[in-house]
């Protein structure tokens, strides 16, 4: 069952007047790998073939999966990897105030443990990732429960969040364009294994090896977030509640859901990166708001969850190309050797393609999610709610 629209199946990417059978081999091939080996959901049956002699999905991805480049999955994962979902959920008789509480003393617990061990994540690289998401996750539950917090306490909790979220934000920023740049010199490169583009790549590790020494050695930043959330953790636990109703959420997660319909809207007529970005946070809010309430709908909307992983995964596709391309905009090492002016510019014209059809798929599984009015979906998952309350 599909709540949040028809389900039906899209045939063609329009954005922009860019088709699937016309945006071009290598920014086709970027689209539909990325998203296969960061879900394993298929949306190629959905896009023209770019190789018409070999029309075997399975064959296509082959390189991409089993080959020497990094896998989406290195470090855009499913939140079911490497993360305790079920510790983001609400239980059964719990309180919904006290159960917002206890979900973001968990998070907190969670980001601490990870901070102060990396090994526990695989690496300071993909600590610092966990970490941040986990402040993610913590302003969203702030956001569900606004209504139960009031105004002043949900500000500075979601102001202090924030912040942690920045200081390590500049390691996972340049982490990310390697990565990206790796997908976009696998997808453009006729052998496996061959860098497309070597001066640029050696260039974005220095950036991020700088980056890295920034965080770690020079100013302590993880050091500063540990620290802080020890206080983090002592405030959260003494959040006054306001409001004890056991559907406060509902006028937030309304809220998320006719945001994200507005910001989609905003992305089809603007077709700015900043409207997409605005969209993709949206987006965010709102999957993690079903997944606080998810045992109460488990059955019920899980197509629901399926598009809103694949939408989430997309626009954060599209962020890392548009960042990259940040990156070759300002860095003028990208432009200091002829070899390295050329290999920008066809880096250049691979992300736009790439950018627009990732945009243009990412607007019609858009189309599907937000096909409904706020209220009746929310009217949705308020029955679910209420039925499992009442019946498990």
């Amino acid at each position: 069952m599909v709540l949040l629209g028809s389900g039906a199946p899209l045939s063609s990417l329009d954005r922009g007047g860019v088709k699937a059978g016309g945006i071009g081999a290598e920014a086709t091939t970027f689209l539909r790998n990325s998203v296969h080996a960061s879900m394993n959901r298929s949306i190629g049956t959905h896009l023209a073939p770019f190789d018409p002699a070999n029309n075997s999905a399975r064959v296509a991805r082959q390189r991409w999966e089993f080959g020497s480049w990094p896998r989406m999955s290195s470090w855009r994962e499913d939140e079911e990897q490497l993360s305790d979902r079920m510790s983001y959920e609400l239980k059964r008789g719990e309180l919904f105030a006290k159960g917002i509480r206890r979900i973001m003393l968990e998070q907190v617990d969670a980001a601490a443990a990870i901070l102060t061990d990396p090994r526990r994540a695989g690496g300071v690289d993909r600590s610092i990732h966990e970490a941040r998401k986990r402040f993610k996750r913590i302003r969203s539950a702030l956001r569900l429960g606004r209504n139960t917090l009031g105004k002043r306490q949900y500000r500075r909790e979601n102001k202090r969040f924030r912040e942690l979220g920045s200081l390590l934000a500049l390691p996972r920023e340049r982490a990310v364009a390697v990565l990206t740049l790796d997908r976009l010199s696998a997808a453009s490169s006729s052998t496996p294994g061959e860098l497309a583009f070597p001066e640029l790549r050696a260039h974005l590790i220095e950036l991020r090896v700088a980056a890295v020494w920034h965080t770690v050695e020079r100013d302590r930043s993880i050091r500063q977030v540990s620290r802080r959330l020890r206080k983090a953790r002592r405030e959260l636990k003494g959040l006054s509640i306001r409001n004890r109703s056991e559907l406060a959420w509902r006028d937030a997660l309304t809220q998320a859901y006719r945001a994200g319909r507005v910001q989609m809207r905003h992305a089809d007529l603007d077709g700015s990166p900043e409207v997409f970005h605005e969209w993709r946070k949206e987006v965010k809010h709102l999957r993690y708001h079903l997944d606080v309430l998810k045992r109460a709908w488990t059955g019920q909307l899980d197509r629901a969850e399926t598009l809103l992983h694949e939408l989430s995964d997309l626009l954060g596709l599209q962020h890392d190309l548009v960042d990259l391309r940040w990156h070759l905009d300002n860095s003028p090492a990208s432009r200091s050797t002829a070899r390295r002016r050329e290999e920008a510019c066809r880096l250049h014209t691979l992300i736009e393609t790439a950018r627009l059809a990732l945009e243009s798929r990412a607007l019609e599984v858009g189309e599907r999610i937000y096909s409904r009015k706020p209220k009746a979906v929310v009217k949705r998952v308020v029955s679910c709610w209420r039925s499992w309350q009442r019946y498990g």
